[in-house]
């Protein structure tokens, strides 16, 4: 989904996420205004909350193993700065998690 923030375009995603050890969330992925914004429910139904500027993003990679797939499903790997990887898998849709990883890795290269 895209949708303005501020008269700025943002890609919306439908996806599944985990920050470090913590439960996989069910929610959305937004990339606007320099942010990876990440906002859901944990499986408990509580709700879970994550904004990443990426100045604080050290790297964006696609990630293949078992210990790096949420569900089964490929993840988008952000590596952070002094604090623990967040995985993103899509929840619906084809080729959500490669095109994030264009945005993410393009919006990067031009901070």
């Amino acid at each position: 989904m895209t949708t303005m923030h501020g008269g700025a375009k943002s890609r919306d995603y439908a996806v599944l996420w985990r920050e470090g050890d913590s439960g996989v969330n069910v929610g959305r992925v937004a990339l606007a205004d320099g942010t990876l914004t990440l906002s859901g429910r944990e499986r408990g139904g509580r709700s879970r909350h994550c904004a990443v500027p990426l100045s604080l993003i050290r790297s964006v990679r696609i990630g293949h193993v078992s210990a790096e797939r949420l569900h089964g499903m490929p993840s988008l790997i952000v590596e952070r700065h002094r604090a623990a990887p967040i995985l993103i898998a899509q929840a619906a849709g084809i080729g959500a998690v490669h095109e994030l990883a264009d945005l993410l890795a393009s919006a990067l290269s031009a901070a």
